[in-house]
């Protein structure tokens, strides 16, 4: 079979949807965004491929029978709720009417096979104007536009919402809410330490530490502007981004008329004692969360907000109760 191990093997119009699905009786059109499932599919990094053994052939028994080996993580899927939450839903319990809806196709140019990686979503810039060829495509009209994001999304959220305003992109009319799940936006001390001791290993003057100086430092521009909370690109662009001790984050005023929200966790019950304080959600602190910078003139200045305990970064992005927290506060 040659071409597999570029994941090529398979004839592609065996993958195409039948022109029935494109034309039919509900007036809808389905299009299958997913990987062909089989043999050099994309898997997560270090799971091993799928395997399919036959056991039995047409030629040898009539009948085709293959056994799969396969990791749930590969290929094009969802994880269920139950993946991070316990007692939630698995996927045979989500309703269909989740996995549809009106869409729009937005251009990331890339080759076959290559990856779309954080960079190319990360910027505020970018997704600002990315967002203003949405709502130009979107095949109704945008009544509101919520903006959502966990992590380092939350700071891209925030970010693309400052520069719709100072270029005046159409959709900023439309936004209404911007919500930041576990957002760093005073930074992340995983982060800072790891430049810390990247700056460290730089400088010692022994055989074998430049080599792990190197891989530390190939993480992405986007990881390290999670050392700050960075939003803009004043605040990174033309400095060197593994100067140690270097804070040029700047004071982003929020956009006029729209709902700010935070919504963060601490792996304690009581948010206030000392191991929460100390870790937060094992990935941002509850003063980065909510903005709670120790210079007023660099807090940010959220509309509301919650604090949900006995949570983790990951479980923040996924757990029912903060869905609906999440739907209270942007109803409000």
């Amino acid at each position: 079979m040659p071409g597999w191990e570029e994941g090529d093997w398979r004839d592609e119009d065996l993958c195409k949807f039948e022109e029935s699905n494109l034309n039919n009786n509900m007036g809808l059109e389905f299009y299958d965004l997913s990987h062909p499932w089989g043999l050099g599919q994309p898997c997560w990094p270090y799971f091993e491929d799928v395997k399919i053994e036959r056991l039995h052939t047409m030629a040898k028994s009539g009948v085709l029978t293959q056994q799969i080996t396969t990791v749930m993580h590969s290929g094009t899927h969802i994880d269920a709720p139950a993946h991070v939450v316990p007692g939630t839903a698995f996927m045979d319990e989500v309703p269909l009417p989740y996995f549809f809806g009106t869409g729009v196709v937005v251009s990331i140019p890339k080759g076959k096979w290559e990856v779309i990686t954080p960079e190319d979503l990360e910027n505020g810039r970018a997704l600002a104007m990315l967002l203003t060829k949405v709502l130009d495509a979107y095949p109704v009209p945008v009544e509101e536009i919520v903006l959502v994001g966990h992590s380092m999304g939350g700071l891209v959220v925030r970010s693309a919402a400052h520069y719709a305003r100072e270029h005046d992109e159409p959709w900023i009319a439309h936004l209404r809410h911007v919500a930041c799940i576990g957002a760093p936006h005073l930074g992340v001390p995983l982060e800072k330490a790891v430049n810390l001791l990247t700056g460290v290993l730089r400088n010692l003057d022994a055989a074998g530490v430049q080599v792990p100086a190197e891989l530390l430092d190939s993480r992405s521009a986007g990881l390290k502007d999670l050392r700050y909370g960075y939003t803009v690109d004043e605040e990174w662009a033309g400095k060197d981004p593994d100067e140690v001790f270097a804070d040029a984050r700047r004071h982003v005023p929020l956009v006029d008329g729209v709902g700010y929200y935070f919504l963060a966790a601490t792996i304690s019950r009581d948010p206030e004692h000392s191991l929460g304080e100390l870790l937060g959600d094992l990935m941002v602190r509850l003063p980065s969360a909510s903005g709670e910078a120790p210079e007023p003139a660099r807090r940010i200045h959220f509309s509301s907000g919650a604090v949900f305990p006995e949570m983790n970064h990951l479980h923040i992005a996924n757990h029912p109760d903060v869905y609906e927290a999440s739907r209270d506060l942007l109803a409000a």
